[in-house]
């Protein structure tokens, strides 16, 4: 079952556009241990302190981060994230990921803006 679209930054919207047209690219394995740190605080519902920006920090309220926990629990337990791609629209990087679950998989993306701070965080 996929959840409905999750969206962290109204103004990032636009990021969380379907797969399509993504380039591939290389995967960076420093990023994906920092979104898999983002992702694990998240389903540990705390609240992720890893270089945000100013607007995503604000939007992740403790009751926020909550909910988006709740919307994870039926996939069991966390096992990893597996790259898909990477591509760019508007300035910000865009990065894809399957997030495997014990029980499941679901498409996720992590956006980076120019000064690598972790913007957005979306289902895809």
């Amino acid at each position: 079952m996929k959840h409905p679209y999750v969206a962290l930054y109204g103004a990032l919207a636009f990021a969380a556009i379907a797969f399509l047209g993504c380039s591939g690219g290389t995967e960076d394995p420093a990023k994906t241990a920092r979104f898999a740190a983002f992702f694990s605080d998240i389903l540990a519902d705390r609240v992720p302190d890893q270089n945000l920006t100013d607007k995503m920090t604000a939007a992740l309220t403790p009751a926020r981060v909550s909910e988006i926990c709740a919307l994870y629990t039926h996939f069991g337990k966390f096992q990893h994230l597996q790259f898909l791609g990477t591509d760019s629209l508007q300035g910000y990087d865009r990065y894809h990921y399957a997030a495997i679950f014990a029980g499941g998989k679901q498409a996720v993306l992590f956006v980076l803006d120019s000064q690598s701070k972790i913007a957005g965080f979306f289902n895809e």
